[in-house]
């Protein structure tokens, strides 16, 4: 398999090739012979491996939950049930995934041209995931800040995929208005048909253009800016910079709100989220664990900073 069919070949959601990703990453990584010798620390295997550094949280998160790898007391270790990956006709096998190690070297020429025809199709699934999951988000929102389904408030929504979320709190309350900045065209086109036909687009504005960028340019003030899975598509300078623009356009006492998949301060997250997390890592993407995004916060300038986990998979975060 050449590099542009591997290329046009890569699907995040496929289940069947879940198990070759993870192991084919490892072996390629010289991980898993790592971990057959020795129990060793996250800090340990950064020091020993520095050019994966980027990737080994996700590796590893993977690794364990599909109980490759043990993970106790802070050390790694490869499972003993699983020492027969190792074997001259297994290795054969993983090597045959050369291709997907391939990408995970070479994240600038898929963030680049190559982007559009590779990421369209898993954003689009992504955006109709978070549609559905905002109905938690939904409930805990409603329940910490009630003024929002009377008063005459303003959101932001950088990232606003299909709005799921706001287009709830617009039916509860008149007098809210919403501006929403999306670059896709899967949610615009669906935004501008469901907001017409919910009688909606009134008090929705939709600016085409991509968060980062947008969020410099725009100068008014809202009481509540959502960032609703949207850090993980970023880098890490790219998620300062839009952090302290939403800092400089939140009005007073309001609240910058951010729905992510839960990653745990030893960066472990459900089952559910590994393979994304995993996929968004090798494509060149940071993916923050909870401890991560209140650093990131706090350094942007905000000085209060709130988490609450939503059944063990999502976390909101509350920051002013």
């Amino acid at each position: 398999m050449d590099k542009s069919q591997a290329l046009r070949n890569f699907d995040v959601s496929s289940v069947s090739i879940a198990d070759y990703v993870i192991l084919s990453c490892a072996h390629q990584m010289g991980l898993l012979t790592l971990l057959s010798t020795n129990k060793v620390t996250a800090d340990r295997l950064n020091k020993t491996m520095p050019r994966f550094r980027r990737i080994l949280p996700a590796v590893l998160n993977a690794l364990v939950t599909y109980r490759y790898v043990q993970f106790k007391n802070q050390y790694y270790s490869l499972n003993p049930k699983y020492k027969n990956l190792l074997t001259d006709s297994n290795t054969m096998v993983l090597n045959n995934y050369d291709w997907y190690f391939l990408i995970a070297q070479a994240p600038d020429l898929i963030r680049g041209h190559k982007k559009a025809s590779i990421m369209d199709k898993t954003y689009n699934s992504f955006i109709d995931i978070s549609e559905k999951l905002s109905e938690d988000a939904l409930a805990v929102f409603e329940n910490r800040f009630p003024e929002v389904l009377s008063g005459q408030k303003t959101i932001l929504d950088l990232g606003a995929g299909k709005l799921g979320l706001e287009r709830e709190l617009l039916k509860h309350n008149p007098r809210l208005m919403v501006t929403a900045v999306e670059q896709n065209k899967y949610p615009l086109s669906f935004l501008k048909t469901v907001l017409k036909k919910e009688k909606l687009s009134s008090r929705v504005k939709v600016i085409k253009g991509e968060a980062v960028t947008k969020s410099a340019e725009l100068t008014g003030r809202y009481d509540f800016i959502f960032l609703s899975h949207l850090l993980h598509w970023l880098t890490e300078k790219q998620t300062k910079q839009l952090l302290r623009s939403c800092k400089k356009l939140l009005a007073e006492n309001g609240h910058c709100v951010i729905y992510e998949d839960y990653v745990s301060e030893t960066n472990h997250s459900p089952k559910s989220s590994v393979r994304k997390n995993l996929s968004l890592s090798i494509l060149g993407y940071q993916v923050f664990n909870v401890k991560e995004v209140r650093l990131l916060l706090r350094s942007c300038g905000f000085k209060k900073v709130a988490k609450q986990v939503i059944k063990g998979r999502r976390v909101l975060f509350f920051a002013q």
